[in-house]
């Protein structure tokens, strides 16, 4: 599997988490598995764009142009958004996916 497919799979999937409130952590285990691999769940992708890997593919992408409706300043900022929620959770992907939605609340589940 290519760095450019697990990169964008994985923003995809974390773009759908983050746009929908009440989204279930098994779904997005289910549709990761299917864009990048059975081996894959939410977690791990999302782990994967803390990586510079992932942010060499974004980086060389130019200024114009979309993927899934996301454009490279969305990107961009998914990365840093996983990486924020990274460093902050503590637990399964409940807790994660509650760092993503809530980066800057340290309450948060």
């Amino acid at each position: 599997m290519s760095e450019i497919v697990r990169t964008f799979g994985a923003l995809v999937v974390l773009a759908k988490a983050v746009r929908i409130p009440d989204c279930d952590p098994a779904l997005l285990d289910r549709d990761i598995a299917e864009r990048i691999g059975g081996d894959w769940n939410f977690a791990s992708a999302v782990q994967w764009l803390t990586g510079s890997k992932a942010r060499a593919v974004v980086d060389g992408l130019t200024d114009k142009g979309t993927f899934a409706g996301l454009h490279k300043e969305d990107m961009l900022t998914l990365l840093d958004l996983a990486q924020t929620a990274c460093q902050a959770a503590t637990g399964d992907a409940g807790d994660l996916l509650a760092k993503l939605r809530y980066p800057l609340d340290k309450t948060a589940a």
